[in-house]
């Protein structure tokens, strides 16, 4: 192995003991972090009752309409030991089945890939800009339905976080109030920058490329129960003075709003 070689191997891997290389193989393995998932039309469902559920006939919380999670679609995950040799690969699939990752092939291609579901719990639903008008409208446009007309109904939202673009928090500022009243309560992140761009083929398959994300410790609103509002949080930085004073702002908006309620 040369000194100035800029991809070195290590030519007496192979004969390393087994349970050696196997927990290199481990070692080398990602980790998983939380994931943007984006959102999309068509994840407000109205499901009917079949006459054998235990709530059928039952109209004091009207017809079950609820954000059903498992239609927001999944992304992808490229792990390039999957590649390497059949010691490697059988690692990586172990550890994928491990974190309920199935492994698929991208269409058109030869890459293998691993798929990650949208997880409430740890994930966070991105808001492309061009879509913050149906995250607002859809839950509105499925009660107008026919069937729905009339009914008292409860909306059932899961979704515990969103991520929104600096951009799109400037322009929709005014509106945080309406994504409180259709989703409930929910922690907003904001991206210091752009959203990661969908690119149309992508799009077209239902496969995404899968963004991770990590908090970056930057300054917080919390609410306030007792003083019924929005406290910043405190030991927290902001390295942004535009976007400090844009989410001020939105602190400022959603108390005005919940003091309305």
């Amino acid at each position: 192995m040369s000194a100035s070689d800029p991809h070195p191997t290590f030519h007496l891997f192979p004969n390393l003991p087994p349970e050696l290389r196997h927990q290199i193989w481990l070692n080398a393995l990602p980790t998983l972090k939380p994931s943007i998932h984006f959102y999309h039309r068509g994840c407000w469902r109205h499901q009917p009752l079949d006459p054998s559920d235990e709530d059928y006939g039952l109209d004091d919380e009207g017809p079950p309409v609820s954000f059903r999670l498992e239609l927001v679609k999944k992304t992808w995950l490229e792990v390039p030991m999957v590649y390497v040799n059949h010691e490697s690969r059988q690692a990586t699939l172990k550890w994928a089945e491990q974190h309920g990752l199935p492994l698929c092939s991208l269409p058109d291609t030869e890459r293998l890939v691993f798929l990650r579901s949208f997880n409430t719990n740890i994930d966070a639903l991105g808001v492309p800009y061009e879509e913050w008008e149906n995250l607002i409208l859809e839950l509105t446009d499925l009660l107008s339905e026919p069937d729905l007309i009339n009914q008292i109904v409860t909306p059932i939202s899961a979704i515990k976080s969103f991520i929104l673009s600096e951009r799109m928090l400037k322009s929709c500022v005014s509106e945080l109030g309406d994504l409180f009243d259709v989703y409930g309560g929910a922690t907003i992140y904001i991206i210091d920058g752009e959203m990661p761009e969908l690119d149309a083929a992508s799009s077209a398959t239902g496969l995404l490329q899968s963004w991770e994300y990590e908090p970056s410790g930057g300054k917080g609103w919390r609410w306030d129960p007792e003083q019924r509002r929005f406290a910043v949080q405190e030991n927290t930085q902001i390295r942004s003075p535009t976007l400090y004073a844009l989410m001020e702002e939105a602190a400022r908006v959603l108390t005005e709003a919940t003091s309305m309620t």
